[in-house]
């Protein structure tokens, strides 16, 4: 039968007692029961702390406060049923400054629920959004891109266009300021009449007007459109602008590269030529059919097949 050993405290008159000395116990684990409640110690305030042979603490218990201390972002580790696999929680090695999470004080009561936190940390359950789901408002198709209208509902518009390379805007977008160091001025993606290159300078114009893209209006007196031609001279000194669609809602170019169609050239043409103001909003580079009472106008320059530079020169000469 084993003997007990009685642990010494202050006033005994030998060394080594548990008021002057840590206490080393050597061999198995020791169960303790104390009142009945196998496994259990009880310590009263202070802090108990674990550490390895150097004596770094990893993780600490101060009773005192009520509060499990995982040290030097060590972690606390959840293990799962067989011990096998477990979770770690852990902070980041350096935060800012210490902050507390506050868990819910229910469990969701729901399926599809997820928490959000406010200013403070103190963490709720709220009904997960249903917008990721896809709800869109509007004719999407694989290449308009899609943006949230609002919380729940994801919307496209034929104005913003990827063509598997870039996002172009194909009608005018209104915004307070555009900073940029360059603007990239490239055809590409220009299939069909009026389509624009990049860096066009679109007029946003809410009264309907019919038109026809490629071809050059110029505002009149009434405030709407009218053909562009060489004939009229409010033409070649008015504000001259070539049509990308098939209404002026559409857009109306003030400056830039568009698509015009082989149909909107008068006479022949060869990419780097000079145009010119023609007949019924065309552009041409011959001026020699031209005759008495003619207006002569630049209006850009041909840069590929089909392709206009449009940029209007702001002064015109009438022959005599």
């Amino acid at each position: 039968m084993a003997s007990w050993k009685k642990i010494l405290v202050e006033g005994d008159a030998v060394t080594n007692n548990l008021a002057t000395d840590n206490l080393t116990q050597s061999g198995s684990v020791r169960s303790y029961d104390l009142n009945g409640n196998t496994n259990r110690i009880a310590f009263k305030d202070g802090i108990v702390q674990f550490s390895d042979s150097s004596n770094n603490v990893s993780h600490q218990i101060d009773n005192a406060n009520g509060v499990f201390d995982a040290r030097s972002a060590s972690g606390i580790r959840l293990s799962d049923g067989d011990n096998a696999q477990y979770v770690d929680l852990k902070p980041k090695s350096e935060i800012t400054a210490s902050y507390t999470i506050t868990l819910p004080n229910a469990s969701p009561g729901a399926a599809n629920k997820i928490l959000e936190s406010d200013a403070s940390g103190n963490l709720s359950w709220i009904d997960t959004p249903s917008g990721g789901g896809g709800s869109i408002d509007g004719s999407g198709t694989a290449t308009h891109v899609t943006y949230w209208l609002d919380s729940d509902t994801l919307t496209s518009s034929s104005d913003f266009i990827f063509d598997g390379t870039d996002v172009r805007v194909t009608n005018s977008v209104i915004c307070s300021e555009i900073d940029a160091n360059t603007v990239n001025v490239e055809v590409t993606g220009m299939s069909t009449d009026g389509d624009l290159g990049r860096g066009a300078e679109l007029l946003n114009v809410s009264g309907s007007l019919p038109t026809t893209a490629g071809r050059m209006y110029y505002l009149n007196s009434s405030s709407s459109w009218t053909a562009a031609d060489k004939d009229d001279e409010p033409a070649a000194d008015g504000f001259l602008v070539v049509a990308t669609g098939s209404n002026a809602t559409a857009g109306m170019l003030i400056r830039g590269l568009i698509r015009i169609g082989s149909g909107a050239i008068g006479g022949t043409v060869a990419v780097g030529d000079k145009l010119y103001l023609s007949d019924s909003g065309l552009f041409t580079s011959d001026t020699s059919g031209f005759g008495t009472g003619d207006f002569v106008r630049a209006v850009g320059h041909y840069v590929a097949t089909n392709v206009v530079y449009f940029n209007p020169s702001q002064e015109y000469i009438e022959l005599a």
